[in-house]
């Protein structure tokens, strides 16, 4: 495949991607496979390279939620930043101990499990308001995990930091939105900062896509009202199974 062509599918998917996390979420289903299978580049490089991609428009979209932001009562907003900080940090640095072969074997799992948690989540996010209420500092302790997985893997982080302040009682949308965006950035900023000191980014395609998914994300934000978003997750979760299989009998 020349490079013309690769450049051309990278910054098509990057595009794809860039519209679907503006409207639903799981760009990743289409950005990750495109760095494996298209650029060839190295499972571990691919993750990291996917990060630096995808990071600008996450931190457009924690920019422009600001003003929402407000903490959850009962918790420092600061903590669950510092929160954010030190679990991507961890998991960014598990990325770069990790072999390509050992991250093989891992990748599809992490796919799968973010597909189901993309397909079922709000669901989740519903019983859970509907049937238990815990106190809001649970709240920091369930963000741990959460920071850890972003800095590794992060899709889907999104839904489980929604079903996490559905529990302690959050309600406003807007809040939510603004507290998970802002949150899933900081993890995005910090593991990007990590890859990029370790050398583990392949800048040609890192900037190609970077470019794509902003004006994907950009021209979906402003048509987002003539998409159907239900159409567009299941069209989501199907690249997600369909991906997930893949990458299995690839590793095994």
């Amino acid at each position: 495949m020349s490079d013309l062509v690769s450049d051309l599918l990278l910054a098509l998917a990057a595009t794809i991607a860039g519209a679907v996390n503006a409207v639903a979420g799981g760009g990743t289903f289409v950005t990750f496979p495109a760095l494996t299978e298209v650029a060839l580049v190295l499972p571990v490089v691919a993750n990291a390279t996917n990060t630096v991609a995808l990071f600008p428009g996450n931190f457009a979209s924690a920019w422009a939620y600001r003003k929402d932001l407000s903490k959850p009562d009962g918790v420092s907003v600061w903590l669950l930043l510092l929160i954010a900080i030190a679990g991507s940090t961890f998991g960014a640095w598990l990325v770069t101990v990790t072999s390509d072969s050992t991250f093989l074997k891992v990748v599809p799992f992490l796919l799968l499990f973010a597909t189901l948690l993309f397909a079922a989540g709000n669901r989740i996010a519903r019983w859970l308001q509907a049937h238990a209420t815990l106190a809001p500092w649970w709240l920091a302790v369930g963000m741990v995990p959460v920071a850890i997985y972003g800095g590794y893997f992060g899709a889907a982080m999104g839904i489980v930091q929604l079903a996490l302040f559905a529990v302690i009682g959050m309600t406003d949308l807007n809040r939510m939105n603004a507290l998970k965006t802002i949150f899933t950035g900081v993890c995005n900023m910090t593991a990007v900062f990590l890859f990029i000191a370790k050398g583990f980014v392949e800048w040609r395609p890192a900037i190609i896509m970077a470019l794509g998914a902003i004006v994907g994300g950009y021209w979906c934000a402003r048509w987002a009202r003539r998409l159907n978003p239900l159409l567009l997750r299941r069209a989501i979760i199907v690249i997600g199974l369909a991906t997930s299989a893949y990458y299995f009998s690839k590793a095994f």
